[in-house]
């Protein structure tokens, strides 16, 4: 961000009504079930126009938006928070139209402000592996659709790249046929605890592997049998490893259907170099929002977020990433943006803001420190 924010005019966008947690209701002409609510700060900013809050605040939020109102400097004690991360707080709201901000006579919000606010994005650039490319085009592609909920979204987003089934794939219904493991040997348990994945963890483990990371090997369907083996192989010299692949003719066509998990990120780049040297010469699919770890799509990785309440279900990098770009192209659509907006444009940038590598979808560190 090159523009300085305590330099810039902003406004509080219209049509926002800014309502403490006890004072919700239909007076303010929104119909929603407040229990959807944190209830941890001040309140929420309403929109009559959505029909619902559109951000819970806490107190300093709440008096910056009421302080905005009047189209003005951001207050000193706003100013004094810059440099604690409210700056991209800022940006975040300008981007989803909640704040305003002012140049050439007129206000700006969404992919308008994008220059105002000294933003760049890297919709223009290249992408630098077939994992990237496909991610960029996965994002263009829902954001080209219309009248999705954000379940079908992240459907349509998270099934990316699963290519169709070929007349061979779906006769060999036998996993263990077309699989061939008869011929891994007893070195590897397998279980299947989860449908529609066949899992491995060595016979000598005594526990399970904890999972810091994971690598997602991702051959054509007709190269799945050679990779899972290699896989195999590489694996047995290594410690705290396990496995899992895809069974079925669904999880032999969809990107991610081998993934390998290990205790940190270092021991999967150590160990990903080796597998690397096993498959090369195999034919790669590539799996979206993953971290490229070859360029032809056929190894790649990412970090699961620990979810915030224990009772929760872990989700995976990708689950993350795609419910991410879901709701944020569900709040963007249902923003009072000016019709030149770039969706995607809106979208890229709103996810580098919330920690995501748009270039290489890594997990950024910071990511990796608060969501770990």
């Amino acid at each position: 961000m090159t523009n300085t924010f305590d330099q810039l005019t902003f406004r509080t966008a219209r049509g926002l009504a800014i309502v403490p947690y006890n004072r919700l209701g239909e007076a303010h002409g929104c119909r929603f079930d407040s229990r959807a609510l944190h209830r941890t700060g001040f309140g929420v900013a309403l929109s009559k126009q959505l029909d619902g809050p559109v951000l819970e605040l806490d107190q300093n939020m709440a008096l910056l938006l009421h302080v905005l109102r009047d189209a003005g400097p951001l207050p000193d004690h706003a100013i004094d928070s810059l440099d604690d991360g409210l700056e991209e707080e800022l940006a975040k709201l300008v981007l989803s139209g909640i704040l305003e901000v002012f140049e050439d006579e007129c206000f700006h919000s969404g992919s308008d402000a994008l220059a105002v606010l000294g933003l760049q994005t890297s919709t223009d650039e290249n992408p630098e592996s077939v994992s990237a490319i496909l991610s960029h085009s996965a994002i263009k592609h829902v954001c080209a659709m219309q009248g999705l909920v954000p379940a079908q979204v992240f459907s349509a987003l998270y099934r990316f790249n699963t290519i169709p089934a070929s007349r061979h794939l779906r006769e060999m219904v036998d996993d263990a046929c077309f699989l061939k493991l008869d011929e891994i040997g007893s070195f590897w348990q397998r279980s299947e605890t989860i449908p529609g994945w066949l899992y491995f963890q060595k016979r000598s483990a005594v526990n399970e592997v904890a999972c810091e990371a994971k690598l997602y090997v991702s051959p054509q369907p007709s190269a799945l049998p050679e990779a899972l083996h290699a896989v195999a192989r590489v694996l047995q010299k290594h410690e705290r490893t396990s496995f899992k692949v895809g069974t079925g003719v669904a999880g032999r066509i969809r990107p991610d259907k081998l993934v390998v998990y290990f205790p940190s990120v270092e021991s999967l780049l150590i160990v990903a170099g080796e597998i690397e040297e096993q498959v090369a010469h195999l034919p790669a699919q590539g799996v979206p929002f993953t971290a490229a770890f070859t360029r032809d799509g056929m190894l790649s990785w990412g970090v699961d977020p620990r979810p915030e309440d224990p009772q929760d279900s872990q989700k995976s990098w990708r689950q993350w990433v795609t419910e991410t770009i879901a709701t944020l192209i569900h709040e963007l659509r249902t923003q009072t943006l000016p019709p030149s907006n770039d969706l995607y444009a809106l979208v890229i940038e709103r996810m580098s803001l919330q920690g995501i590598d748009i270039n290489t979808f890594k997990p950024r560190a910071s990511w990796i420190n608060e969501h770990r």
